[in-house]
Formats: structure tokens, sequence, C-alpha cells
């Protein structure tokens, strides 16, 4: 059973570019797991009754912050002022070609990865 991307992963995508300075494109696909830090209250195990429970814990930072912010650490802040979130479909049609087809595959793969983590970026000035 193939799952849905949107349902495990964010993409965040910058175009910037400027005359004399050329065109970046910077790529990230990310789970985007929260930090300690990103809880209310954090996930913990409990043992009550000869039984395990785990409490999943209240998240307050939802996953597309957590992509930008992610995003603007491998970037930098500068790139990031012009990223965007993007879904699965979007993201791949217009920017699906700067993708590696290995990853692409375990995007849709009926036996996806537990963490994909992909980042990439092109430079290219002609002037």
């Amino acid at each position: 059973m193939t799952r849905n991307p949107d349902d495990l992963y964010s993409f965040v995508a910058s175009h910037y570019y400027a005359t004399g300075e050329g065109s970046t494109i910077s790529l990230l696909i990310t789970r985007a797991y929260p930090r300690h830090d990103d809880y209310e209250s954090p996930p913990e195990v409990i043992y009550s009754e000869g039984k395990t429970h785990i409490d999943p814990g209240v998240i307050k930072i939802g996953p597309g912050f957590r992509a930008i912010r992610e995003f603007a650490e491998v970037f930098g802040s500068f790139i990031a002022r012009g990223a965007e979130l993007y879904n699965y479909e979007s993201f791949m049609a217009k920017y699906g070609h700067h993708l590696p087809d290995y990853i692409k595959k375990n995007l849709t793969a009926d036996d996806q990865p537990g963490n994909l983590n992909y980042f990439s970026q092109i430079h290219l000035n002609f002037s």
C-alpha cells in the first residue's frame, strides 16, 4: 500500500534570483520531527496496572513551521526569506526535475523509509 507523501513529509523550496547575481534554487524534503522545545507537554511512557502506555504529548509547533526552521538552518536566513511550503504534487510539478530518481522513488514507494531528509541547492549565474 503506497502512503501519501503529504502525510509524512514537508516540502520547502526557495527560488532566489537577481540581475547580476544569478539564480539559486534551494530544496528541502523533511519529516520535520518535533524537538523537545516544540512540545507543550512532552511524550512519556506511563506504567500502570502492569501495562505500558505511551502518552504522545502535545505539540505546540506544527510541521510547516518546523520545516521552515530547518530550511533556515540548512540554507541560512537570507535564502529562507523566500521559502515556501508545498504539497507533494505542486512541489513535484515545479521542482521534481531537480530531484534524483532515487529520491522520487522513495517518496512514493510501498516501503517508504522511516526517515527521509533531502536537501539540495543549485546556483547559476551567466553574467
